[in-house]
């Protein structure tokens, strides 16, 4: 399990920086340099004095803890990049595992709430229902978007499934230890939650919401 606070956020950082400038007309052939280039311009970014307070916050005034972090940095966004092709035999290998590991946290990260409580995830789910059926009331939602309570119950149910493959992938990567086998069993529990509860606590959403577009996106 990553536990170390500085590595934990040199993980956060990469996965927010591993493509800054980066143009939608990058080849395979200069991905690499494209990825040094991100790693160039992310640092010269934190370098710059008015970021001298974060950098202290981050690395605190010791130099090792700073060359730590701008060493890790480059290594996990370098990982990234499985097609490099100085990487070979053992370094491919390693390099595809860290790039795996890093794309599975980003997507526990973008579906979290289903991971925790019951409660947190309704919490949050409602959240998005009310985001997307007040967007489809009021029109701003495209043609080819259906009711969101129509479909609701069942989308739910698809995207437990996909959260618990990807916490049995986390879980058997072994970086997470325990912590990944409790993301398995509150991914399994959430969906048999939602399997019995699911339809009537979309009805409550619905009732919440229904005639309410005029709403004002401030209380979105």
């Amino acid at each position: 399990m990553i536990t170390h606070p500085l590595t934990q956020f040199v993980l956060i950082y990469a996965t927010l920086v591993c493509d800054v400038g980066r143009g939608c007309d990058v080849t395979q052939a200069n991905k690499s340099n494209s990825k040094q280039d991100s790693i160039e311009r992310a640092w010269s970014l934190l370098m710059e004095p008015s970021f001298r307070d974060l950098r202290e916050f981050i690395c605190g005034k010791e130099q090792e803890q700073m060359v730590f972090f701008r060493r890790l940095l480059v290594k996990s966004i370098m990982a990234t990049d499985v097609n490099d092709g100085s990487l070979t035999g053992e370094d491919q290998k390693a390099s595809q595992k860290a790039m795996g590991i890093i794309e599975k946290l980003v997507q526990a990260s973008d579906g979290s709430h289903a991971l925790q409580h019951f409660s947190v995830f309704t919490k949050w789910n409602k959240l998005l229902f009310k985001e997307m059926y007040l967007a489809y009331e009021s029109g701003r939602a495209t043609t080819a978007d259906k009711d969101p309570s129509e479909i609701w119950y069942e989308r739910e149910l698809k995207f437990f499934d996909s959260r618990i493959v990807l916490a049995k992938q986390l879980q058997n990567c072994r970086v997470f230890n325990k912590v990944a086998e409790i993301y398995v069993n509150a991914a399994l529990s959430n969906r048999r939650e939602w399997e019995k509860t699911g339809r009537s606590i979309v009805k409550d959403y619905l009732s919440t919401y229904e005639g309410k577009s005029a709403v004002s996106d401030a209380t979105l």
